[in-house]
């Protein structure tokens, strides 16, 4: 499933290009130009992109843009042009700078002009059809040196025949498709390109392709055996890549060689002091998995990591980004993380998008921002991040930063689980057993289940004790479904921990004791499970009598309810609807019966068909009842199926 990149999800009728534009998201906007967004799209103004851009003032964006087709002559609802636009912020800026204008400006004008010259030279000699000229005028683009980086432009120019046997300019073409710079992603083609570089001799055409070979990027099988080959032959021309990979080979016992961790420090060591990048990014990684004097560790694998980014290596700056958000041998800055986490992407670093993305949801080291979170999420799928694709399933299932549709979610859970992503694999299970965004189906829900347990998801062989304790989609089986959860708890599974409360409180392979199974209840509320605290409230008035029970039980589905569960948020209404613990209140019961409705609860469903139909807690509504019991329908709810079929002889909704 591919994200619409010119899906239409602002309030003000924003599309994701005119979003990336308005929060100064450069490389954002050449991805979502890349893969065909509507560069003329108009929002709720008549404003376009490029106004957009001429607005906030951003060159670079405007040049992407200008690039990209975008009608320079396109009009707001105010009647003005992009150039207008500028033209009216650039006399505004130099009625401010009164008097040093001058001054200013021809420092400005002298850096451009030099700026310019050289850039003019690349490309008088470039269209006379010199390699050279177009190699350093695409190098210019890819980096953004004197020019506005624009990285679909560097790869058009590798791409020119001119450059067709350039060994220099196809290795950086390889590098763009292998990472989807200013190009799709696209591994199988780099490594056709890195092949190609390797035979006209190039080494660091033939370091790139035995990268490939060995961590089974663009090809069907790992080859490793010829990857350390091509390495020790690079390392006999002298190229410090050779010993890197190489020690690669040792570190992960692959090529027909023993896992050597000492030999492949040794080799990552030697590498390093040739000047190659990677390596230090490599020592980095172990001296983070030391467990002997760890805090020395950590601050030595801090600063490898530092000259690694400083030389602009993607990995380096990503692991120098997690080492500042996460206070790992330097002092905790989680500006100074989002701050590398977006150098690391713009350097093709698909993980630093995911890990963007989750600052953003979570307000870490910049404001929360959901819609810039889901734009990030959006590039990062592009680029073949399952994570991202579970992350941005998880928002259209929640509605964060995008509207809610199960259907887009489950399409993600089932993109990342043909990736076997064992988080997705679990996700897909779980909308599989409830109906959410396809159709139920058990027998599914167990086979995901067993596939996300087997990758070692622990929450997955609860969800499979579930299975057994109530025959969805397997023959019941009290023993399996108690064996499953102590399993699972074993692991950490809070969802383990409230699956044998249940047990304890039903008498599942165990005798009954309701005592206990409160005590496992508020230990996996403490653990973070909402449902649980929707279990907990439902056995409480056996020990607290009815009144206070009542209460008890209310406070503690308001506490599922804050934490997001689905039951939690039913109850809740019900308790409100009914004046159970709490004064009766329709209009808040309709409330949270919607949020719950909006999770997929076909009760929940049903009672607002009532609702609407009777109106209570609501203004009577014979349409959205019927539209209420038709989805409830949908789901399998026998009652609602009935309640349609009353709708249709009465010629109501």
């Amino acid at each position: 499933m591919k994200a619409n990149v010119s899906e239409i999800n602002g309030e003000d009728g924003t599309s994701p290009l005119m979003q990336a534009v308005l929060s100064n998201e450069i490389n954002i906007t050449e991805l979502l130009l890349q893969h065909k967004a509507n560069v003329n799209a108009t929002d709720s103004k008549g404003a376009t992109a490029l106004i957009h851009a001429s607005k906030i003032g951003n060159p670079s964006l405007t040049q992407l843009l200008v690039l990209a087709k975008a009608d320079i002559n396109a009009k707001d609802g105010d009647g003005l042009t992009a150039k207008d636009i500028t033209r009216q912020r650039a006399e505004s800026m130099l009625k401010m700078m009164g008097g040093e204008k001058e001054v200013t400006l021809q420092h400005v004008e002298k850096y451009e002009q030099e700026v310019e010259k050289a850039i003019v030279k690349y490309e008088q000699d470039s269209q006379k059809g010199n390699p050279d000229a177009t190699f350093s005028l695409a190098m210019c683009y890819l980096k953004g040196k004197g020019v506005t980086r624009n990285q679909r432009k560097a790869v058009e120019l590798f791409s020119e025949e001119s450059l067709s046997q350039y060994p220099k300019a196809l290795v950086e073409l390889g590098r763009c498709h292998l990472l989807g710079l200013g190009t799709r992603k696209n591994p199988e083609v780099a490594v056709r390109i890195f092949r190609q570089a390797d035979k006209l001799g190039s080494v660091d055409g033939s370091i790139e392709l035995a990268w490939c070979l060995a961590k089974k990027e663009g090809v069907e099988e790992q080859q490793a055996e010829i990857a350390i080959s091509m390495f020790k032959d690079a390392s006999e021309k002298s190229h410090p890549g050779g010993k890197c990979g190489i020690g690669y080979c040792y570190q992960v016992g692959i090529g027909g060689v023993e896992v050597d961790e000492e030999r492949a420090v040794s080799l990552y060591e030697q590498s390093a002091e040739e000047g190659y990048a990677y390596a230090f990014t490599q020592l980095g990684k172990c001296f983070l998995m030391t467990k002997n004097n760890a805090k020395a560790s950590q601050n030595q694998a801090f600063l490898l990591f530092k000259k690694a980014a400083k030389m602009k290596d993607r990995v380096g700056t990503y692991y120098l980004a997690k080492c500042y958000l996460r206070g790992i041998g330097v002092e905790e800055n989680k500006s100074k993380a989002v701050e590398l986490y977006h150098e690391a992407s713009q350097l093709g670093d698909t993980e630093s998008y995911l890990r963007l993305a989750r600052c953003y949801l979570k307000g870490e080291g910049t404001i929360r921002d959901t819609g810039k979170a889901v734009r990030l999420l959006q590039a990062a799928v592009e680029l073949g991040s399952s994570g991202a694709m579970v992350v941005l399933g998880d928002c259209y299932q929640n509605s964060i930063g995008v509207s809610r549709n199960l259907e887009k979610a489950a399409g993600l859970y089932q993109q990342a689980a043909a990736r076997a992503d064992p988080r997705a694999m679990l996700k897909l299970g779980e909308c599989y057993e409830n109906a959410k965004g396809v159709e139920r189906n058990p027998s599914k829900a167990v086979d995901c289940y067993s596939h996300a347990l087997e990758a070692g998801m622990a929450d997955a062989c609860a969800r499979l004790g579930w299975c057994y304790a109530k025959g969805i989609g397997v023959k019941k089986d009290d023993v399996k479904a108690f064996a499953h959860f102590t399993k699972a708890m074993k692991r950490g599974s809070s969802e383990a921990v409230r699956g044998i409360g249940y047990c304890y409180e039903k008498g599942i392979s165990v005798s009954k004791n309701v005592k206990r199974a409160c005590m496992l209840y508020n230990k996996a509320i403490k653990l973070g499970n909402a449902t649980a605290a929707s279990d907990l409230a439902k056995t409480v008035v056996h020990f607290s009598g009815k009144s206070k029970g009542n209460q008890k039980a209310f406070e503690l589905f308001q506490k599922s309810a804050r934490m997001g569960d689905v039951l939690g948020n039913q109850k809740l209404a019900w308790c409100y609807m009914k004046g159970v613990g709490v004064e009766r209140d329709p209009v808040k019961a309709v409330k949270y019966y919607m949020r719950a409705a909006d999770m997929g609860d076909s009760i929940s469903m049903s009672t607002l068909g009532y609702c609407y139909a009777t109106g209570v807690g609501v203004r009577k509504d014979q349409v959205r009842s019927f539209e209420y019991f038709e989805k409830a329908a949908d789901l399998g709810n026998p009652t609602d199926i009935n309640n349609l079929g009353l709708c249709y002889k009465r010629g109501t909704g």
